[in-house]
Parts: C-alpha cells; structure tokens; sequence
C-alpha cells in the first residue's frame, strides 16, 4: 500500500510540474486603488489554491473545536446527572 502511495505522488507532482511548466506566460493581476502585479499564472494558481486550502483548514478546525467544546460540555453534564442520589 505504501508503495502505491508513492506512485500515485509521483505521478500527482509528475503531473503538477508540467502543468506549471506549460502555464508559465505572465499574466497582469490588478488589485482596488490601481495596484498591478506582473506574475506567472502558475504562481497565481498556487496562491488561489493556498488561500482557499487556508480557509478550508480553518473552517475544519472552527468545526473541530467547537466540537470538542460540546462533548467537553455534555460530559461535565453526564457526570453531574450520575452523581446525583437518585439519577435525575
């Protein structure tokens, strides 16, 4: 399995790299108040991939922690009910 792992990159990276190679022309990237930016597209679709695997990871994490908040919270809850006499 680990081997296939391997391959399976190899060919992702293989496939990644001549992708950049064939979009290496210059593109203009304009931003408000004017401001442009000469970069390779390549370049720009890394930085979109970046930022939105960025969000993605944040949003996963917000999700996770607020998770864990709540199993945190219905736990401290479970034992209060269990340490009453009766169990209500």
């Amino acid at each position: 399995m680990r081997v296939f792992k391997w391959i399976v990159s190899a060919i992702l990276f293989l496939l990644l790299l001549a992708f950049a190679l064939k979009n290496e022309q210059s593109v203009e990237v304009n931003f408000f108040s004017g401001i442009q930016w000469h970069t390779p597209l390549i370049f720009v679709i890394f930085c979109t991939f970046a930022v939105g695997a960025l969000f993605g990871a944040a949003s996963a994490g917000m999700s996770l922690f607020w998770r864990k908040r709540e199993v945190a919270r219905l736990k401290k809850q479970i034992a209060r009910q269990e340490a009453l006499p009766n169990g209500n």
